[in-house]
């Protein structure tokens, strides 16, 4: 998951450096793993992206282990610090 605005420019430039790597697999098996690395990257671009947008407002959690990550989600859409939501009341 993308959490900062840093870690969104090293996703955005690994995408950059895919597209020509891909071009030069050797096999349809590399070339799908290539897809399959640059779609999962790309989602979470576009999820940090609408997320600071303001673009999502809600999360919502099925299981125990989805809270996590939509209290990050949640911290990054108030545009709050880790100790800025431990002391928010």
């Amino acid at each position: 998951m993308i959490n900062s605005d840093r870690r969104l420019k090293v996703a955005r430039d690994k995408l950059r450096g895919l597209q020509p790597t891909r071009d030069q697999a050797s096999t349809s098996l590399d070339q799908i793993a290539y897809d399959d690395l640059t779609s999962e990257l790309q989602r979470q671009v576009d999820d940090y992206e609408a997320i600071k947008s303001g673009a999502v407002q809600k999360f919502s959690v099925e299981a125990i282990d989805e809270l996590g990550p939509a209290i990050v989600r949640a911290q990054m859409a108030r545009g709050l610090t880790q100790r800025q939501l431990a002391w928010r009341r």
